[in-house]
């Protein structure tokens, strides 16, 4: 006996997840690109051309190397079904310098890349975050 096949499940069978909202290989590989032609400019404007204090780039380069570890932990959290890391600390964590590397885990590791609520805030976080860096490279008194 066959399978009925339904427009949930061709869904899911689409998008990889049952909400509809996921990422294609395609857009996998743009946020793992952005992220490091982020962090690649920023390196570029802090020893090449020396717009951006050096410590910037060593703080987005540690944060978001604290933020993939922390989003592995979580994931393995929800795997071993334990108690999680709240999403608030992962925001917190993005906005602070880290959504670079938020935005490699949710690829590499698949977490949190599919739950649109957390998506709207992840970028939110990202644009504030470009928002002050912004502000601090260009509006501020040298």
């Amino acid at each position: 006996m066959k399978a009925k096949y339904s427009a949930f499940s061709a869904t899911k069978e689409m998008h990889g997840s049952s909400n509809g909202f996921s990422a294609t290989g395609f857009q996998k590989k743009a946020y793992i690109l952005l992220s490091f032609a982020f962090l690649v400019a920023l390196a570029i404007g802090s020893f090449a051309i020396h717009k951006i204090p050096p410590v910037v780039f060593l703080i987005y380069l540690i944060m978001s190397i604290m933020t993939i570890v922390i989003y592995a932990m979580d994931k393995y959290k929800a795997v071993k079904s334990q108690w999680r890391i709240p999403e608030a600390t992962l925001h917190i964590c993005e906005l602070l310098c880290g959504w670079p590397g938020a935005m490699i885990a949710q690829v590499i590791i698949r977490h949190k890349n599919a739950k649109l609520s957390f998506q709207l805030v992840f970028w939110l976080m990202m644009i504030i975050n470009i928002g002050i860096l912004a502000f601090i490279v260009f509006k501020l008194p040298k």
